[in-house]
């Protein structure tokens, strides 16, 4: 049996999508040929010495365990406990779904995550602990850069492992509405300028035929830069569960994303979301939803013409909606649900621990070739 303690970022958001939700996939579905343990780095126990940018391990717990792995490994701590788990013979995974370095400065967040601003936790220890990993897991392939650590000297191999979905997110039902509802989920504040790629398009779909817009998240904003002609109701905060019950709600969903370089290195995961309540959306053409519209699902919008077209064929097409509503959701539960994807994170772990195991008894045996030759 394979032994994992899987250490999340945090319990919500992605460290539930990137670590706890397939762990859960995994103790249940693998038979008992792995099993996960979860726990919070804080809980690991070590102790450190040392000032700040100098932190050192001063004492490390033993663990029993094959794998070890680590979500954003940002942390300074974190980082510096790496090579005292791969001493004791364990592979580390580190897993990113974000390019934490090209956070725009004005997300309300950067400061939080830029070197400059936080030193204790920052994507410099993000890029020097994903290049010290035996394995970096991510959810594109832009993201294979962090792969190189700082100097990119030495490159951590890597394995592609995209978002899933629950499976009982499949299944949410979608109410009765009078009205077409077409929607958008997020937040301005951390998708600063997105909604502009628009021009305008979607709210003249919108208004045009009488659809109402839904933001399953904040509204702050939402109408200036769609050019709505007024602010449209609101969700506010969800957790993952309250989302994923209200994102039936929409008959029609919209994912636009500016060509920058933290959305490029983006999934598709809002559109896969979408996908699983049975919505179709119209999408920026970005590689993630480029991917995901080669296999089916999701369509891509390049003007504002476009934008337009697209969702208004969408609101005024009842029967093409509800064909393409079962199919989406058919896909999903066939083939982006941690239930049918659970072996992936399965697979990419035995191989770490594989690869670990292997490169130890190489070394093992050059030191005890050395010695005897000595």
């Amino acid at each position: 049996m394979l032994k994992v303690l899987a250490i999340p970022a945090h319990l919500e958001g992605s460290g539930y999508l990137r670590i706890c939700a397939p762990a859960q996939a995994i103790n249940k579905l693998s038979d008992g040929a792995v099993h996960v343990d979860l726990m919070l780095a804080g809980q690991l126990g070590p102790t450190f010495t040392g000032p700040r940018g100098q932190r050192q391990v001063q004492d490390f717990p033993a663990l029993d365990y094959d794998v070890v792995v680590l979500q954003l490994p940002m942390v300074e701590e974190v980082v510096a406990m790496i090579p005292h788990i791969q001493a004791q013979g364990i592979a580390v995974v580190a897993d990113i779904d974000d390019d934490i370095a090209a956070t725009p400065k004005s997300n309300p967040h950067y400061d939080k995550i830029a070197p400059e601003t936080n030193p204790a936790s920052n994507w410099r220890w993000l890029k020097q602990g994903c290049g010290m990993a035996d394995l970096l897991t991510c959810t594109t392939p832009y993201l294979r850069r962090y792969a190189g650590g700082l100097t990119g000297f030495r490159h951590a191999p890597t394995r592609i492992i995209p978002n899933a979905v629950p499976m009982a997110a499949t299944y949410e039902a979608k109410p009765e509405i009078e009205h077409t509802v077409v929607g958008w989920s997020g937040s301005v504040v951390t998708h600063d300028r997105d909604l502009t790629v628009t021009g305008g398009g979607v709210a003249r779909a919108v208004e045009g035929t009488g659809a109402k817009f839904l933001a399953i998240g904040w509204w702050h904003h939402v109408a200036e830069q769609l050019e709505l002609a007024t602010e449209p109701p609101a969700t506010g905060w969800l957790s993952l569960a309250q989302y994923y019950a209200r994102m039936p709600y929409l008959d029609v969903g919209i994912v636009p994303l500016q060509p920058s370089a933290f959305n490029i290195g983006k999934s598709h995961l809002k559109g896969l979301d979408m996908a699983a309540a049975g919505v179709p959306f119209v999408a920026s053409p970005l590689p993630a939803y480029k991917e995901l519209a080669e296999s089916g699902i999701g369509w891509l919008a390049e003007s504002p013409a476009d934008w337009e077209a697209k969702v208004r064929q969408l609101v005024t097409d009842a029967p093409l909606r509800t064909d393409l509503s079962a199919a989406y959701r058919d896909t999903v539960r066939r083939t982006r649900t941690f239930e049918t994807c659970w072996w992936r994170w399965a697979e990419a772990w035995q191989d770490a621990a594989d690869t670990k195991r292997a490169a130890d008894e190489r070394r093992t045996k050059t030191r005890g070739g050395a010695r005897a030759t000595a």
